[in-house]
């Protein structure tokens, strides 16, 4: 799946510094929320070495990105990474991606880059990261799954590129409203169906880049799509203070159309002067839904609220 990515007479330059931007964040939003153990380096051995007696924990000022785990014991040394002290004044391990900064005060930085080729190659290579080793996140469709004939349940593939999910198929015939591909065969035989990650595209050893996309149609479009098949376990939600903030009369609902991210609750038409002059709510945009009510959308923080998209981009052409 690809998303409308059209701009107004951008230049192509800032189109890709928006772009970029939105990436970063996107990326910042999902490694405040995973795990991700091995691309922190957060494994027991250095926990232990380094003289952490606890699990680790996301960092929760600065940047967002970062795990520190509390140094309880000896063992500490330059080389376990930087010995910072939490704003509880706890000494603590700070653990960071490779090739990201440490800086205690602000979290796990990118580094500086000497040009915007160097920022696209970074960038690429987290977001193939996240792709590749956040499955464990991904929520799929069981009703799709389900459609397209799985005889059971989709697993994640475990050879070739090792990326995207599987399933054996009841049939080798094509069913109607299945996007998934099926001209594999496994050991026994059987018709394999391979789901891939959007940004993705299918071959029998897996799922490959799709490299028709640029480089920073590809970045948004993938990671437009882990946000939008994580967000339940990664709990990408409004707080529940937003409900008051945005003067919401209903509870938040998920958006289901246009690019599937972001929330939606029904207001008062009348009230909308009064949210946005409390400033509390956030980006968000007022729109009209099938029953004629008035919603309010909200998004995460990178994308921009719209009735088109549900939660767009800052540099997509809106309906004039």
């Amino acid at each position: 799946m690809t998303y409308s990515q059209d701009a107004v007479e951008l230049d192509p330059m800032y189109k890709l510094e928006l772009q970029l931007s939105f990436v970063e964040n996107t990326i910042a939003e999902v490694f405040s929320k995973a795990t991700f153990a091995d691309v922190f380096g957060a494994s027991l051995n250095r926990l232990s070495e380094c003289g952490c007696e606890y699990a680790p924990s996301h960092i929760t000022w600065g940047s967002r990105v970062g795990q520190f785990c509390k140094i309880t014991q000896s063992g500490w040394t330059e080389q376990c990474g930087a010995r910072c002290t939490t704003p509880r004044d706890e000494l603590a391990l700070l653990m960071c991606p490779e090739g990201w900064r440490e800086d205690c005060a602000l979290g796990c930085m990118q580094p500086e880059f000497e040009s915007t080729e160097a920022r696209v190659a970074f960038l690429e290579k987290w977001v193939h990261e996240i792709v590749s080793k956040g499955y464990d996140y991904v929520v799929m469709n069981d009703e799709y799954t389900e459609t397209c004939g799985c005889r059971e349940g989709m697993n994640q593939i475990r050879y070739g590129t090792e990326i995207g999910f599987e399933c054996v198929a009841d049939s080798e015939e094509e069913v109607e409203g299945c996007g998934m591909w099926r001209y594999c065969l496994n050991e026994d035989e059987d018709t394999v169906l391979i789901h891939c990650p959007d940004g993705y595209a299918a071959t029998c050893g897996g799922c490959e880049r799709d490299d028709d996309l640029e480089a920073g149609d590809w970045m948004v479009t993938a990671m437009t799509g882990y946000v939008r098949t994580t967000r339940d376990l990664l709990d990408i939600f409004p707080r529940p203070e937003k409900v008051l903030d945005c003067g919401c009369v209903s509870g938040f609902t998920p958006i289901g159309y246009g690019t599937g991210i972001g929330h939606q609750c029904v207001i008062r038409e009348e009230d909308i002067d009064e949210i946005n002059s409390k400033g509390l709510c956030g980006p968000n945009e007022i729109c009209i839904n099938a029953e004629g009510d008035s919603v309010l959308h909200v998004c995460p923080e990178a994308f921009k609220p719209n009735c088109e998209s549900g939660c767009g981009y800052f540099w997509q052409k809106e309906e004039l």
